[in-house]
């Protein structure tokens, strides 16, 4: 993804009348205010041009009236003063430009922007400490009550880790961001863009370059046009992504203001009801549609078989989601494995087609749903602990969704007395009231929380961001349990790396 030069002189005038527009929102000519950085001086796999990309950048944007705040080569202690020093520059209104150039790398749903180090990078513990959460970044710009906040990814790298560190995770993940957010990518997430050439710039930033022009465009449409100026120049073999505010009417012009309102979520929202149903077409794989509400998660002292980490409280689902009906299977697994670097996971023997995978750490599961976000721009997680207890319970508030007694148990559940002590097949038992099959049985299921005794605020949060070795929650029982210990209360710790013939996963895709 290095620069090239590919710009004759038509694309030249088409590409400047395209990117004056990346700003567009509302803003007066005095309120811009750029942080652009870039990291090129890493000692395995450095990035000759880097630099010298974040400099020109940086010159056009104070040609254009910005504030910028430069820096390059971060270095890892120096990351929280830097985004401290842009914070205190927003103001209300003002147009705010995140520039970065360097390496990247997506872990787990979450992009991070790796600092210059002298090794490869071979924990997964150790991301975070050296980079920038970008997920951060935005939010922080978000709550500047900015009215427009412009963030320009050069960085659809291979970064500079250990394989089994990219986890199948390739490229740079989908982000879902606020109303006044819009993110020009190099390459469309979950791919990497070419970083050859014998320019000075790299591919994406010449072009940026190029365009940062005083012209009168909206930058929405600008930056649309950009990119497909781009793509064009690479004959299809890359593709740059746009997300976000699209349809943003600032422009780089100077001498122009644009007093648009702040932009709000709430632009045509559709309604979504219990029971709803949709397909995600790439993996075959369906889902419905869980209403936000409140429940009672945990268990009564008085149910039996209850353990001691499953005390009575009261929990609120604030947003709708969906839930995969099935546990994700060996079919819906394939294409994730054949099309990165992960190995094909064992069967135990028991077959594949349509019986839940297995063998799947949480990592393994993270980075599955992590990839199709990739692959479909949609955001794809699991559930949380708390999120999985709701719609397993399906409005009750008995041991199992059907009733509080073992008895007639088989015609909902695979356990450890009609399994045959193996997995089977999804689907063909009986669904819990909100059409969600084998949520008692047939394999453990991952969730993305953090695991505590105590219940502590960790069962609501979706801790696909931690990356350390910290015990995860999982939930539904499996082949080989008796039916009391698959009640829809009954919590298991799991270390993330475990691999077992007992654990599986489901999805949620999270609402628009």
């Amino acid at each position: 993804m290095r620069a090239y030069n590919f710009m004759n002189r038509k694309f030249l005038a088409t590409g400047a009348m395209v990117f004056a527009l990346l700003l567009s929102s509302q803003a007066f000519a005095n309120d811009r205010i750029a942080l652009v950085i870039g990291n090129g001086k890493y000692r395995v796999d450095p990035i000759k041009n880097a630099v010298a990309d974040a400099q020109a950048i940086k010159n056009r944007l104070e040609a254009l009236d910005f504030k910028v705040i430069y820096r390059e080569n971060l270095a890892k202690e120096n990351i929280e003063s830097t985004l401290n020093a842009f914070r205190k520059q927003l103001t209300k209104g003002s147009v705010a430009l995140f520039y970065y150039t360097g390496h990247a790398m997506q872990l787990f749903g979450t992009n991070y922007l790796i600092s210059p180090f002298k090794y490869k990078v071979k924990e997964l513990k150790s991301i975070p400490d050296r980079s920038i959460n970008l997920n951060k970044v935005v939010a922080m710009m978000d709550e500047a009550d900015t009215s427009l906040n412009l963030v320009l990814m050069d960085a659809s790298r291979r970064a500079p880790v250990t394989r089994s560190l990219h986890r199948g995770s390739h490229g740079l993940a989908v982000m879902k961001v606020p109303a006044s957010v819009l993110i020009s990518y190099a390459d469309k997430p979950g791919e990497y863009a070419a970083d050859v050439s014998k320019s000075k710039h790299s591919r994406y930033t010449e072009g940026l370059l190029n365009m940062l022009n005083d012209i009168n465009k909206p930058v929405g449409q600008g930056l649309k046009d950009f990119h497909v100026a781009l793509q064009a120049s690479s004959k299809g073999k890359y593709e740059p992504w746009l997300a976000g505010y699209t349809n943003a009417s600032f422009v780089f012009n100077p001498n122009k203001d644009y007093n648009v309102a702040r932009p709000t979520s709430s632009t045509n929202v559709v309604t979504h009801k219990l029971g709803d149903t949709i397909t995600e077409p790439l993996v075959d794989m369906t889902f419905t549609y869980i209403e936000k509400g409140s429940f009672m998660m945990g268990s009564p002292e008085t149910e039996l078989h209850r353990y001691r980490d499953e005390e009575l409280h009261k929990v609120d689902i604030e947003k709708g989601f969906w839930m995969g009906i099935h546990e994700v299977t060996f079919d819906q697994f394939k294409l994730f494995y054949e099309t990165t670097s992960y190995t094909k996971p064992l069967d135990n023997h028991w077959g594949e087609g349509k019986r839940p995978v297995i063998m799947i750490n949480w990592y393994e599961a993270s980075s599955y749903a992590n990839w199709l976000s990739g692959q479909t721009g949609k955001h794809y997680r699991l559930p949380t602990e708390a999120e999985w207890e709701y719609a397993a319970r399906a409005g009750t508030n008995t041991a199992f969704f059907y009733g509080d007694d073992e008895q007639g148990f088989d015609e909902y559940a695979w356990n450890g007395e009609n399994s045959g002590f193996k997995t089977q097949p999804v689907g063909l038992k009986k669904p819990n009231p909100w059409g969600l099959f084998d949520i008692h049985g047939n394999v453990w299921e991952w969730t993305s929380s953090l695991y505590s005794q105590e219940f502590d605020g960790s069962e609501k949060i979706d801790s696909s961001l931690e990356v350390g070795y910290d015990d995860r929650s999982a939930r539904g029982g499996a082949w080989y349990f008796p039916p009391k210990g698959m009640r829809s209360a009954d919590r298991r710790l799991y270390h993330p790396k475990q691999k077992v013939p007992y654990m599986g996963f489901r999805l949620v895709l999270e609402e628009e």
